[in-house]
C-alpha cells in the first residue's frame, strides 16, 4: 500500500553532491556528499564528525600477542624491550580509547586546541598538561594518555602500516624501534626542518606528528614519562619506542608535548 508523503527540504547546502532520498518510518531523509571545512568542524566540537576527525578510536582491546605483528621475533634490544612492554600492556588490560590525531596548540582562549598548521604547545610542564588535558573535553574524560596506551597505540600503528601494505612486519618493527626517520620527524628525516614542525605534519596512516616532540604520558604509578622521537635527534637515537622514566612533573621541557586521549 502506498502512502503519500509530504516533505520540505530546506537544509541542503550549496555544493552538495550525490543526493539520494530514502524513506525510513514514513519519513524522508536526504543523503548527500559535502566537503566540510575545518572551521565548521571546529564549531561542532564533540560531534561524532569532530571526534572522528581529531580523535580517532584506537582499538586497543583488539591487540593480542597471537597477532601476526606481535609474533615477530625481535632482532634488536629495542625490539625486545618494546615487545615486552606491549605484552605487559595487554596483560594489564586495555580498553579502546580515542587519541589525538595531531599535536595540540594553544587556542585563543589560552587552552589547548587541535588544528593543523599551528605551532605545537611545547614547553609546558607535565602538571600543566595534566590539568589542561582534563579540562579539554571532560564529557569524554579527556586526559593525558597512559604510557601503556601509547605502547598499544604504536603497536596498532604498526599493524595498520602492515595491513595497508606499506611495510612488511620486519621493516615496521625497525621503523618504530630502531630507526624512525621515515615515519617520524627526526633530525635525519627526509626534508628535516631542524626545528619544530607545525601541527598536522607528516601523515602516517591516520596520524600526524608521530615524532617532532616527545610525548608526555602517565605511567602505572601516576608519574610522568617522556616517550617517542624528537626533531633534534636522529631516528636511531630516539626512535618512537623510546621512553624516559620519571619525568619531573614541574619541569618545563621545551622538546615535549602532552599526548591527549579520551573515552570512546
Amino acid at each position: 500500500m502506498q502512502k503519500r508523503l509530504k516533505m520540505e527540504v530546506t537544509s541542503i547546502p550549496k555544493g552538495a553532491t550525490n543526493l539520494e532520498a530514502k524513506v525510513v518510518n514514513d519519513k524522508v531523509f536526504v543523503y548527500f556528499d559535502y566537503e566540510v571545512d575545518q572551521s565548521y568542524l571546529e564549531e561542532m566540537k564533540g560531534s561524532k564528525e569532530w571526534l572522528d576527525k581529531y580523535f580517532p578510536v584506537v582499538h586497543a582491546s583488539s591487540l593480542f600477542m597471537q597477532d601476526k605483528i606481535l609474533r615477530h621475533k625481535p632482532e634488536s634490544l629495542n625490539q625486545v624491550l618494546f615487545k615486552k612492554r606491549v605484552e605487559d600492556a595487554i596483560n594489564s588490560g586495555l580498553e579502546n580509547f580515542r587519541a589525538q590525531r595531531m599535536d595540540a596548540s594553544i587556542g585563543e582562549d589560552g587552552g589547548i586546541c587541535f588544528k593543523s598548521g599551528l605551532r605545537p604547545a611545547n614547553g609546558k610542564s607535565a602538571v600543566w598538561w595534566d590539568l589542561e588535558a582534563s579540562h579539554f573535553f571532560p564529557q569524554k574524560h579527556s586526559r593525558l594518555g597512559l604510557t601503556k596506551e601509547r605502547v598499544a597505540f604504536l603497536a596498532l600503528v604498526m599493524k595498520e602500516l602492515v595491513d595497508s601494505g606499506q611495510y612488511d612486519v620486519k621493516d615496521v618493527w625497525k621503523a618504530v624501534c630502531d630507526q624512525s626517520r621515515d615515519i617520524a620527524h627526526c633530525s635525519d628525516s627526509y626534508n628535516a626542518r631542524k626545528t619544530i614542525e607545525l601541527t598536522g605534519s607528516r601523515l602516517v596512516g591516520n596520524w600526524n606528528d608521530l615524532g617532532n616532540l616527545y610525548k608526555i604520558t602517565v605511567n602505572k604509578n601516576g608519574g610522568f614519562e617522556l616517550t617517542g622521537s624528537f626533531y633534534g635527534f636522529d631516528g636511531n637515537v630516539c626512535s618512537l619506542s623510546f621512553w624516559m622514566k620519571d619525568h619531573h612533573p614541574g619541569n618545563f621541557h621545551r622538546n615535549s608535548i602532552g599526548w591527549v586521549v579520551m573515552d570512546v
